[in-house]
């Protein structure tokens, strides 16, 4: 656990953090490249060198660390410590042999805790590399080696940041550019430097976030910064080998630190994604970077439960975000439908929650009466399927989308598997597919894969009214043979006590849900979807709804125990709530921070963490359980985060109640 850096706000992997040095700096940082090692410079970093001054390894390292210590600098600036340990390229049998472990050093020389510090950390040291008191920054040596390699450097740079304490700052050095810092930003890197802007510059290159280009090869300065703005392309061309040096080092930095900013300010509004899925078309090796961080499971813990901003789903690789697989394992895996035998498929809206649309309230009137027999889902891309229950449920009503009237492989292929995954899964005596289009082709495909009937009400346009009077004319014929059926078998009840034992083996009538019984389906729809199986015991027993959607009110036994949240469709529990689920049989943990004897008030801090369900996402409605209290809130850190760090808050506070005293 580290005592000098802090996040702030949070991402994804992406995070906004305060290094507090004398002055505090806020990250993601660019460190500038040429003050660092300077004798007499006043630069926040003091360095205390990757090389070794003798071959006496332990008191070369022990006597910079003690220099260090009685310093001026010392619990002001960032201290580079001597790196971890050395590469393969130096022969195991010269004086390296003599090389320990930095743990040994550090943890004798007790600078941990007392001075902001910084670790050399190689690829080859990961192996043998475990977590220890730690350094606040982690600075990822010879990572420039595997620009272009994008399954490489994954591979690295992951094994790194998963290696090192959730609260260290990740330094990436001699790679960051205008192409590619957004990308690193949203992966988890905190800092970088200029270097590859000033060495650039000494190769006559000129760097924008579209690209870097040979200087000679450009018609017009494409950008609008000091330099630039101050000069032209024929004057720059002229100047001298120096002047022409400084002039695209500083442009280059310039360019470096406007895209820093650009993507620090897109993680503050919750955008960074969407910027990242089209900055990262710059390069083909950043695509593969992007995509491979996307088929990492590791990186589903640190998704936030929701988001401030609605997600702009406008290209393929949208389908792939953490969100969307996460809302459709659920589907897939969590819910259950209520018990109806018919199901009715519908296209989504351009308008959320799609209840509110023109077109869906045109497939409601439709619907009519019938709407008690029927389960209804959208199918939509690039969220997939959504039941009507979960409508309002993030990301179901907060995203954005292209709408052509094209699908591509990628789209049919995602929405067609779920919806065949739903349909082995559940049962129906009837399909109707009100659908066209793209829509209409996938039901199609599937129909036939399953050898399952659909029956299509739609022409040209789902919302027409020769459509919506094909919806409820077949409704009606559904709802009306079936009906008949059922008058024919009570009939031979009343006829034949015979004929009534047999009867049981006949076809039951349809199953219908009252509208009260369809705000209870609603509820429990979203509950699974948010606490998964333990959410058994919420809706068990004396269980009801109340208040009007979408502010529905749970309560079991008079005693109010969650609220929904209509902004994103999720529920908030009471303390209540949180007791009945820390009291069920059923209960191992689940969704629960652990605490140590205190009383927390306000928002708990990581250091008041003893445990925590690995599981819990930034976002996630959290249980807080200790010897003296519990109680819920929202959670700030994913749960690895929580135990991992040693600064910061980790759950925003709502409800604490002492145990054997009042709510407080």
């Amino acid at each position: 656990m580290t005592s000098f850096f802090e996040v702030t706000k949070r991402d994804g992997s992406g995070r906004v953090g305060l290094l507090r040095l004398s002055s505090d700096l806020k990250t993601p940082l660019i460190i500038d490249s040429e003050q660092i090692g300077k004798s007499k410079s006043d630069y926040f970093i003091s360095d205390g060198g990757s090389l070794w001054l003798s071959q006496n390894i332990y008191d070369s390292a022990k006597s910079r660390i003690n220099t260090f210590k009685e310093s001026s600098d010392f619990g002001k600036n960032l201290y580079i410590l001597p790196r971890l340990s050395f590469t393969q390229q130096y022969p195991s049998d010269s004086y390296f042999k003599y090389a320990i472990k930095i743990n040994d050093v550090y943890n004798e020389s007790g600078i941990f805790g007392n001075t902001p510090t910084c670790a050399v950390i190689h690829p080859t040291d990961l192996d043998s590399f475990s977590k220890h008191e730690g350094a606040d920054v982690y600075i990822f040596e010879s990572v420039s080696s595997f620009e272009n390699d994008p399954v490489r450097f994954y591979n690295e740079f992951q094994k790194l940041r998963l290696s090192i304490p959730f609260d260290s700052a990740l330094w990436i050095p001699n790679f960051a550019t205008p192409e590619n810092v957004a990308l690193l930003i949203y992966m988890g890197a905190d800092i970088f430097d200029t270097t590859c802007a000033i060495v650039s510059a000494g190769f006559d290159k000129y760097m924008t976030n579209a690209g870097i280009y040979n200087l000679n090869s450009l018609k017009t300065l494409p950008c609008s910064c000091k330099e630039c703005s101050s000069n032209s392309i024929e004057e720059v061309l002229n100047f001298d080998k120096e002047k022409r040096f400084n002039f695209l080092k500083n442009h280059n930095i310039s360019a470096l630190e406007s895209e820093l900013r650009l993507a620090t300010q897109k993680l503050h509004d919750g955008t960074l994604r969407e910027y990242v899925e089209g900055q990262c078309r710059v390069q083909p090796w950043l695509a593969g970077l992007l995509r491979l961080y996307d088929s990492d499971s590791n990186n589903l813990s640190v998704s936030p439960a929701f988001r401030t901003s609605i997600i702009s789903a406008t290209t393929g690789d949208s389908l792939n975000r953490s969100e969307i697989r996460i809302f459709a394992d659920k589907i897939k895996n969590s819910y259950v439908p209520p018990e109806k035998d018919i199901l009715v498929i519908f296209p989504c809206s351009a308008k959320k929650p799609y209840s509110l649309s023109n077109s869906h309230r045109n497939f409601i009137w439709a619907m009519g009466r019938n709407r008690a027999y029927v389960n209804e889902i959208i199918i939509t891309s690039p969220i997939g399927l959504i039941p009507r229950e979960l409508e309002i449920t993030y990301p179901a009503a907060h995203y954005d989308t292209t709408v052509t009237g094209h699908w591509d492989n990628d789209e049919r292929h995602f929405v067609g598997s779920l919806l065949e995954n739903y349909l082995i899964k559940n049962k129906y005596k009837y399909i109707i597919a009100h659908v066209s289009g793209p829509y209409k082709e996938i039901c199609e495909q599937i129909s036939s894969k399953l050898k399952i009937p659909f029956e299509f009400t739609s022409e040209s346009s789902p919302s027409s009214r020769e459509s919506c009077n094909n919806l409820k004319a077949a409704l009606d014929r559904i709802v009306r043979e079936n009906k008949e059926k059922e008058n024919k078998k009570e009939n031979k009840e009343k006829d034949n006590k015979k004929e009534n034992k047999d009867s049981k083996n006949s076809e039951n009538p349809l199953k219908r849900r009252s509208f009260e019984l369809g705000k209870v389906d609603q509820c429990i729809a979203i509950l699974r979807h948010q606490f998964g199986e333990i959410s058994n015991v919420l809706y068990s027993g004396d269980f009801s709804v109340r208040a009007n959607f979408p502010k529905y009110q749970l309560y079991s036994e008079n005693v109010q125990i969650a609220t929904l949240v209509p902004k994103y469709g999720l529920f908030s529990l009471t303390a209540a709530g949180a007791e009945k689920i820390l009291k069920s049989p059923d209960y191992k943990g689940q969704h629960t921070v652990f605490i140590d004897k205190f009383v927390p008030r306000g928002s708990l801090l990581a250091p008041g963490v003893i445990d925590a369900d690995k599981e819990i996402r930034p976002g996630d409605e959290v249980i807080i359980s200790g010897e003296l209290a519990y109680g819920v809130g929202k959670a700030f850190m994913s749960g690895r985060e929580m135990i991992d760090s040693g600064r910061g808050i980790a759950v925003f506070l709502r409800h604490i109640k002492e145990k054997n005293k009042k709510e407080s």
